[in-house]
């Protein structure tokens, strides 16, 4: 195969030992110590990172967002404008669901969720389905009601939540922690258009710099993984893609590609209902179901510091009769000093967002949160926590750098200042962003694979403040252009 060389450039091999280089020799997709090239390409001066890892997005809510109106805090900031956005951008169209996606109640003037009544304004004779920026929460129109089903008599799903007007018991609209319950009822897409709403979302990804993925989607069974999977191909060497999975899928009835692409089993354990979804009992024997059936370790989706205490408590105690299984807590968004040291303890890895602290950063000071506790990455660095990256794309930023800004300067997208003493320096938020869930810091040494992102500015000299707005040049998967492509 042609070893290329990739010269004329400031090469941050991320390897604390070994000083930068000027150039990359390429073969094979793998970085070369010497040898002969049979082709060279002048960088002109650009930065070379390892390619970025995000380790938690969602690649078929990214596409859906991708195609829907925007009424996030900076194009809505009110009841009144949430009702004007959706009705300026409605289609022609006098039937099928209008989406909106981004809202977020704690950045409007009225500091609520939008209601019914509220839709209702835009239009009632086609239904409307709003998703909160979190993605845990919807509210749909009287018309989306009827479609969805929910009526004053209905019976909440397993762990989810109908939000209710009074004593009446009528629905407000508002859906709690139903995803999968609205998903289940939307018009059906084909296997053609799912394949490659999810190869569109790579793309994005590799836009960024991301050149590892994993798809963090509750709902991954065995025909979603084929899905991906075909996705992935289709890219012809786009970024490497991994998955979670649903529960209670037997890896070893997985052809060989899919095994390879499937990951640690996802857990949710929320409390949208007032209690977590799963007792200590219960998570402990589904994570002991899972091994039974092939699976490397579960991830579990911990948000509040109960979830994230369960979660490490789970851990600890399957060190000692399964120590070779895997715990990955998904985001792990509150924790103290104690809660800290008892997931370090614990040995199971966080992977975590700090992308948030940019994007959500406004609505938790307006909600109240405890701001010290949240995204403690400073905390985790000195726990010697194992930590990864994820985005949580399309309810957090999908870019690497803006997460490196925010880990830096724990500054929002406003300028607000979340958890000052938290703060990392940049190389180790350029590390957290090109590590793997496995412990595997990606570097640019001889032997390793070529996955490389060409900048435009270098994070570590830059002001702190303006390491979002470096511009991604190029992103290579294994010495290969992934993109832009056509170049």
């Amino acid at each position: 195969m042609t070893a290329v060389r990739f010269e004329n450039a400031k090469v941050l091999i991320l390897e604390r030992r070994i000083p930068g280089a000027s150039a990359l020799l390429v073969q094979d997709g793998i970085i070369q110590a010497k040898g002969t090239a049979d082709r060279v390409v002048d960088l002109d001066g650009a930065i070379v990172v390892p390619g970025f890892v995000d380790n938690h997005c969602h690649l078929l809510a990214m596409a859906t967002w991708s195609t829907s109106i925007d009424c996030g805090p900076t194009r809505v900031g009110s009841i009144d404008e949430l009702i004007a956005r959706l009705s300026e951008a409605m289609p022609n169209s006098n039937s099928g669901w209008l989406f909106g996606v981004g809202y977020d109640d704690l950045l409007m003037a009225e500091r609520r969720h939008p209601a019914v009544v509220d839709l209702d304004r835009v239009t009632t004779y086609r239904p409307i389905l709003l998703t909160h920026s979190s993605g845990h929460a919807h509210v749909v129109n009287s018309t989306g009601l009827a479609l969805l089903g929910i009526t004053a008599s209905s019976a909440e799903p397993p762990s989810g939540t109908i939000a209710r007007i009074g004593e009446t018991g009528e629905p407000s609209g508002l859906l709690l922690e139903m995803g999968e319950f609205v998903s289940d009822r939307m018009p059906r897409v084909s296997e053609s258009e799912r394949e490659a709403m999810i190869a569109s979302s790579l793309c994005k990804l590799a836009s960024f710099g991301v050149t590892s993925i994993t798809d963090a989607g509750p709902r991954n069974d065995m025909a979603r993984v084929a899905l991906l999977s075909a996705a992935a191909a289709s890219m012809l060497g786009g970024p490497r893609l991994r998955a979670l999975v649903a529960p209670g899928i037997k890896r070893g009835e997985l052809e060989s590609d899919l095994a390879a692409l499937a990951d640690f089993t996802k857990v949710m354990l929320t409390r949208s209902s007032g209690t977590l979804s799963h007792g200590s009992d219960e998570l402990r024997e589904l994570a002991i179901a899972e091994h039974a059936i092939g699976a490397a370790g579960v991830a579990v989706h911990a948000v509040e510091v109960e979830a994230v205490v369960l979660a490490a408590q789970l851990a600890s105690t399957l060190a000692e009769t399964l120590p070779d299984f895997g715990i990955r807590i998904e985001h792990a968004s509150e924790a103290v000093g104690d809660v800290i040291d008892a997931v370090a303890r614990s040995g199971a890895t966080v992977v975590t967002q700090p992308g948030f602290i940019w994007s959500r950063g406004d609505r938790y000071v307006a909600g109240g949160a405890a701001i010290e506790s949240l995204y403690p990455l400073r905390g985790w660095l000195t726990s010697q926590t194992p930590l990864a990256y994820g985005s949580d794309a399309p309810y957090g930023p999908v870019s690497p750098l803006i997460a490196i800004q925010a880990a830096v300067t724990r500054r929002s997208s406003s300028g607000q200042l979340i958890g000052g003493d938290q703060t990392i320096d940049v190389s180790d938020a350029l590390r957290l962003v090109t590590s793997g869930v496995d412990g595997t810091q990606r570097t640019l040494l001889p032997g390793q694979p070529a996955d490389f992102v060409v900048l435009s500015d270098n994070p570590m000299t830059m002001e702190p403040d303006r390491i979002g707005e470096i511009q991604i040049i190029a992103t290579y998967v294994a010495g290969r252009k992934t993109w832009p492509l056509g170049d």
